[in-house]
């Protein structure tokens, strides 16, 4: 039986994080998909001085980058936990939807996407222009493979809209979006949807308020430059 690939992506409203561009493992769990998110950008200066009545006012940047190392220190700090070395940022596709914490087995610590101590806690993957709690890509230009026992799909699809969106009571309110880009093969049985094979990549700006470790204060600046990546295999709808 012939069936187009339907995949959903929980949503709530988000956050961001990377590992240097290294991607992770994904570990043990099979709903995971390892996350990795490489942000670049810039913090305005201002610097004014007077001289005999007269003010002169010099604009500059300092150049900014985090990655999953800040992200995971904001999440420790928001949950007072501590994570072990090797700790990993995924996302669940399925089940337990939303942002995870990984230990370095791949077992899941911290569910990251809620915090019942915190209203103000947001962090989630979001399609601003949907507005809804679940967003969903149905995948278009399928290239289908009939079999006796299941199909298999082959599909690569684009959404614009997609952002991570990230605040906590510390200080942290800031957000990634730009255009999602998503490729999967997945195998329908007459039980079951498999992602064999599911990737996506979110590119774009943003920009909020954020620790930055540079200087050890909470800055305001902008993303120029935000590549999302996640990857993962084996994951059963």
């Amino acid at each position: 039986m012939k069936k187009s690939v339907l995949l959903f992506i929980a949503v709530t409203l988000g956050g961001w994080g990377f590992s240097g561009g290294r991607a992770l493992a994904a570990g043990s769990s099979t709903n995971a998909m390892a996350i990795s998110i490489q942000i670049a950008g810039a913090i305005p200066n201002e610097v004014a001085v007077t001289n005999k009545g007269v003010v002169t006012t010099t604009y500059s940047s300092t150049a900014i980058k985090l990655d999953n190392e800040d992200l995971l220190n904001m999440l420790q700090t928001e949950f007072a936990v501590s994570f072990p070395t090797g700790a990993q940022l995924a996302y669940y596709l399925t089940g337990d939807i939303g942002f995870h914490v990984l230990d370095p087995e791949g077992n899941s610590i911290l569910k990251a996407s809620t915090n019942s101590l915190d209203s103000s806690y947001v962090f989630a993957l979001s399609n601003s222009v949907a507005g809804g709690v679940y967003a969903d890509l149905l995948v278009g230009k399928a290239a289908t493979i009939e079999a006796t026992t299941n199909t298999q799909e082959v599909a690569t699809d684009t959404a614009p809209d997609y952002g991570i969106y990230y605040s906590d009571s510390h200080g942290n309110n800031f957000h990634v979006d730009g255009l999602l880009v998503l490729t999967l093969t997945a195998t329908q049985t007459t039980t079951s949807l498999v992602y064999d094979a599911v990737s996506f990549t979110l590119t774009g700006q943003g920009g909020g308020k954020f620790f930055n470790p540079a200087d050890g204060k909470y800055d305001t600046g902008v993303f120029t430059k935000v590549k999302v990546s996640a990857k993962g295999a084996g994951i059963i709808q």
